[in-house]
């Protein structure tokens, strides 16, 4: 799968797999309704308003991910100095990167993360559970930070990444077996 933003399309290419999860993108002209399946068979991209433009899925979210997206447009909303330190409004592209991801690691069964804004205009993704953090840090289209810290067993990393954003799939797996 790709994300394809306006401005940068060749390289916000985060995920290699064009099989595993929806498409995500974001754009600027104002187009048609949420859309659903044309035919049988053959369905078309379902558009969601969003920051003055739309989020572009190449098929419909499940249900269960709904107040994902929600929660995400509501944090594109901050203003300008949202933190009262200077924060900067989430931005559309990094927005759309976090849906995307999420839709390609996240499974019905696996715990909710909190989704919060950055100061540079980004989205933070973590969830903490059992003594595990897992913390995803959205920094523009095409990078993220990621930190893990298992307190049990001691295992703590943190890296920067781009291209494959597979990285997190097994940790959220993990984070989903704990009872």
């Amino acid at each position: 799968m790709s994300i394809q933003t306006v401005d940068r399309p060749a390289s916000s290419a985060l995920f290699t797999d064009a099989e595993s999860a929806p498409a995500v993108s974001w754009r600027r002209e104002s187009g048609a309704a949420i859309g659903s399946a044309a035919m049988p068979g053959h369905s078309r991209p379902v558009m969601i308003p969003f920051a003055g433009g739309e989020l572009v899925f190449s098929e419909a979210p499940p249900d269960w991910f709904l107040p994902i997206i929600e929660r995400i447009r509501a944090l594109h909303a901050l203003a300008e100095n949202w933190d009262s330190y200077g924060g900067r409004p989430v931005n559309a592209h990094c927005a759309a990167t976090a849906i995307s991801l999420l839709l390609n690691v996240l499974e019905p069964n696996m715990p909710e993360p909190a989704v919060v804004p950055t100061n540079g205009g980004g989205l933070q993704i973590e969830w903490h559970r059992d003594a595990v953090d897992i913390e995803i840090e959205v920094q523009s289209p095409s990078r993220l930070y990621v930190a893990f810290e298992d307190e049990k067993t001691g295992e703590q990393w943190e890296k920067q990444i781009s291209g494959d954003l597979h990285l997190p799939v097994p940790l959220l797996a993990r984070l989903a077996a704990m009872k």
